[in-house]
């Protein structure tokens, strides 16, 4: 980073992200967007990220990992799902789905939310989420509170929303962790908010997603959330990013090198 402190420009604004995996739905603007919220006057805006705007491509079938399913993925159901029998897939599930199992409702969620080997049906995939939810399993309690924040498919509620978005951070799922820190960023803008989103971001970032290591990168260049300024995890957390072909980070690593 410069000698210079960045000013800021609404550190993470609002984007309920769908990040890196083709694990999120397409929510409708406005969305919250990479930035600093923050009380500093701002002199110099900083670029804004680019967060793909368009679904990210579905994972090959060795990349599908089975624990975004639940503890129990199911079985027959989840083989035929990493080979692309996404039909088969769907009718094996559906029945154990039906009888309460936690992990088929997730991936006939998952199905029919995508309109793998079936047509999309968004609102019923939000009912197989919403039962998995109940259950815990976070794949489906992040599916579910990104609904409940969009509103097209189940009315929108912000307070449920809020509850599952943070289970399922708690839980581990790296883009609820990574949304729960907006969540918290946008609902307290200033310092005080960041303190509360930091540790959110900085487990994102830990597990590799370069929209979170972009924002901590924000962070430790800036001095907010409790950091002290650190040029150095600052530009080490860029550098990653923009290793992801993350261009904002790109973009800022390009305008360490050239400033003096």
């Amino acid at each position: 980073m410069s000698s210079a402190t960045l000013p800021l420009q609404a550190l993470l604004a609002v984007l309920m992200v769908q990040a890196a995996a083709a694990e999120t739905i397409p929510l409708p603007q406005p969305k919250p967007e990479i930035g600093v919220h923050t009380d500093k006057p701002i002199d110099k805006p900083l670029p804004q990220p680019a967060t793909t705007a368009e679904p990210a491509p579905l994972p090959s079938a060795d990349a599908v990992n089975p624990d975004r399913f639940g503890a129990k993925p199911a079985d027959a159901a989840y083989g035929a799902f990493q080979r692309g029998l996404y039909k088969t897939a769907y009718n094996l599930a559906l029945v154990r789905a039906q009888n309460g199992d936690p992990a088929a409702q997730t991936l006939v969620a998952e199905i029919l939310s995508r309109g793998l080997g079936v047509p999309v049906n968004s609102a019923q995939a939000a009912k197989w989420y919403a039962l998995a939810a109940e259950q815990g399993v976070p794949e489906s309690q992040f599916q579910y509170a990104l609904m409940l924040l969009d509103g097209r498919y189940v009315k929108k509620d912000g307070k449920e929303a809020y509850a599952l978005m943070q289970a399922a951070a708690e839980a581990g799922n790296r883009l609820a962790q990574f949304n729960f820190a907006q969540m918290l960023v946008q609902q307290d803008p200033g310092d005080a908010g960041m303190a509360k989103a930091v540790s959110y971001y900085e487990r994102a970032a830990a597990t590799g997603l370069a929209d979170a290591q972009y924002a901590m990168s924000q962070i430790y260049a800036n001095g907010v959330g409790g950091k002290p300024r650190d040029d150095a995890q600052a530009r080490r957390l860029l550098t990653q990013a923009a290793r992801q072909n993350y261009d904002t980070a790109q973009i800022d690593l390009a305008a360490c090198f050239i400033q003096p």
